[in-house]
């Protein structure tokens, strides 16, 4: 007689999923939606809120639950009581939290409520001041964090040299790209004013000096082809009409 292999239940934490998102949720999302559903019963915890839009939408479409604490402010410990007597219920096997918020309270409560496997996952900083979020990264979340994911090897090794994470317990995972569907009239090129005979190359990020989007204009800038370069902040959609196609 053969028996069904127990499904681990992991529970991913992160402050809020609202409108577009940045990296990190896309990423959570996308994970939650395409994590083996014969080998993981996945949720979702927000320590904030889950607002209507489309990262709900594809939870709902993925059938992955999910539950919004309704944290007002960083210190709101009442509300963060729920999450003590969400993993305190003994229903998780693994807790996974994303951004140094989360990992914060997801390694405090996660150890407190005894939760087999605590997982911490950093998506990037610029590891440049903030003394105290780097002492709770190297105090705090590294000793109690099963595992400390970074996005990068320049990450990782920011982590263990300015944070004093201990290596052994730093993973490199680089974030994947989540495919999302898109809408049967999406016509970039048409919306920049390009025909479709030209060569688009484009970077969707949320504009920030460490994200270094100058390396790829300076990069398409030593090309000779007549391929456009494309910039956009991915939070917002392009307008042509304010933000016209570069010639680079």
């Amino acid at each position: 007689m053969t028996t069904t292999p127990k499904r681990l239940r992991v529970l991913l934490l992160v402050d809020q999923l609202s409108g577009l998102g940045g990296g990190a949720e896309v990423f959570l999302v996308g994970l939650a939606t395409h994590l083996p559903r014969e080998r993981f019963d996945v949720s979702v915890c927000a320590t904030r809120a889950v607002a209507p839009g489309p990262l709900a939408e594809i939870l709902d479409a993925g059938g992955v639950p999910y539950i919004a604490l309704g944290r007002r402010s960083r210190w709101d410990l009442l509300r963060m009581r729920r999450l003590a007597a969400l993993l305190g219920s003994g229903r998780f096997d693994i807790i996974h939290a994303h951004k140094f918020g989360s990992n914060a309270w997801g390694t405090l409560f996660g150890r407190a409520c005894r939760v087999p496997v605590v997982i911490a996952h950093e998506h990037t900083w610029s590891y440049k001041g903030r003394p105290l979020r780097k002492w709770i990264d190297g105090r705090i979340v590294g000793p109690l964090a099963t595992r400390f994911i970074a996005v990068s090897d320049a990450d990782a090794a920011r982590m263990v040299e300015d944070e004093k994470v201990a290596s052994e317990k730093v993973v490199v995972m680089p974030t994947g790209y989540v495919a999302r569907p898109l809408a049967p009239d999406t016509d970039l090129r048409s919306e920049l004013g390009l025909t479709s005979e030209t060569q688009l190359i484009g970077t969707a990020v949320v504009f920030r000096p460490q994200k270094a989007v100058e390396v790829l204009l300076e990069a398409r800038s030593a090309t000779q082809d007549d391929a456009r370069c494309t910039p956009c902040d991915r939070r917002r959609r392009p307008n042509p009409s304010r933000n016209p196609a570069p010639s680079t």
